[in-house]
């Protein structure tokens, strides 16, 4: 599925070579990607901007993933959040999955399974 021309997606990564890797990723994919590094930021760009999706590592300075999108949700945000971890146990991703009702990718694989599982 290609994007509408200039869908926003809000990639939140503190980690700069995966922001930088999944950026150019999701841009040859026909989004418009705005990028933060903290979880502060990425609450600012969640609360202040519409974005067709949010892309969010789990585990940020600041504010972690699974707060930064507790806020937003209790606020009334309803995009589609991707949460990346890399933590691997599978207790840590179900236990994510079951705060946010979101879907989680761990880091490792980010590239493939992010790309499809944004355009799912």
């Amino acid at each position: 599925m290609i994007p509408p021309r200039g869908a926003e997606l809000l990639l939140i990564e503190d980690d700069r070579d995966t922001a930088d890797m999944l950026s150019e990723l999701f841009g040859s994919e026909g989004y418009a990607t705005e990028v933060a590094h903290d979880g502060h930021r990425g609450l600012h760009l969640g609360l202040s901007r519409r974005h067709q999706v949010i892309v969010v590592d789990r585990v940020l300075p600041g504010i972690d993933g699974l707060d930064l999108v507790r806020r937003l949700r209790r606020v009334g945000v309803t995009t589609r959040v991707l949460m990346l971890t890399a933590l691997g146990e599978l207790a840590d991703r179900v236990a994510g999955l079951r705060r946010l009702s979101g879907e989680t990718v761990r880091t490792g694989r980010a590239a493939g399974q992010s790309a499809r599982a944004v355009q799912a």
